[in-house]
């Protein structure tokens, strides 16, 4: 179930030209991450399962904050209308790359932190083919994800409603930067976070 969940959703995401669209696939791909520690259910398995959970929080709000700023400013909802977005937000597209980069779980974000722990758990178990699976389905993430980025900073806009800086009020920023931090500092302080979880597990174990 963990390997047709995380396969499935990456498959669909891979063929979405909406934004939105493709991080709700991209949903599915990481809930058959989550399902990864139920394969072992272990003290260990139920923290980074856990762990995993609260990471993903903050990497799919922040991405979503973003989407619907995008949709907000440009009335566009593909990944065309992010075309130059970079050149006018520079800001704004620089905390979503550090989203995207903690979505497909590559340093220095959480999750990094979050995927290794769920696929150490595998590779101190029998499941070691489910481990690979997970790996080559991260890799595959790499491109979708990887298409918003190239699209805000490598491709010229021809959206004339680019023209004009896409500004965000003090709320909107505060917003965004709150939430798409959250990968930065907890791949810096990560180590509290799972002690906590630990410590939570423990009146339930």
């Amino acid at each position: 179930l963990s390997a047709l969940t995380m396969t499935i959703g990456n498959l669909l995401a891979l063929y979405q030209q909406n934004v939105k669209r493709m991080l709700a696939y991209s949903s599915i791909s990481h809930v058959g991450f989550m399902l990864i520690g139920f394969c072992v259910l272990s003290y260990d398995a139920l923290t980074a399962i856990l762990f995993y959970i609260f990471i993903y929080l903050f990497m799919n709000l922040g991405a979503f904050v973003v989407a619907i700023f995008v949709k907000n400013k440009t009335n566009g909802d593909n990944v065309d209308d992010w075309n130059g977005l970079a050149k006018h937000s520079p800001i704004i597209c620089a905390f979503m790359v550090i989203v995207l980069v903690s979505l497909a779980g590559l340093p220095p974000t959480s999750g990094f932190v979050a995927k290794f722990y769920l696929l150490a758990e595998l590779f101190n178990s029998n499941y070691m083919w489910l481990a690979i699976v997970a790996i080559i389905n991260s890799v595959i993430s790499l491109y979708y994800y990887f298409r918003i980025v190239k699209a805000m900073y490598f491709i010229d806009s021809e959206n004339e409603k680019l023209t004009n800086k896409v500004e965000a009020n003090i709320g909107e920023k505060w917003i965004i930067i709150s939430l798409c931090i959250q990968p930065l500092i907890f791949y810096i302080y990560w180590s509290p976070l799972l002690d906590f979880i630990k410590s939570s597990l423990l009146i339930w174990v």
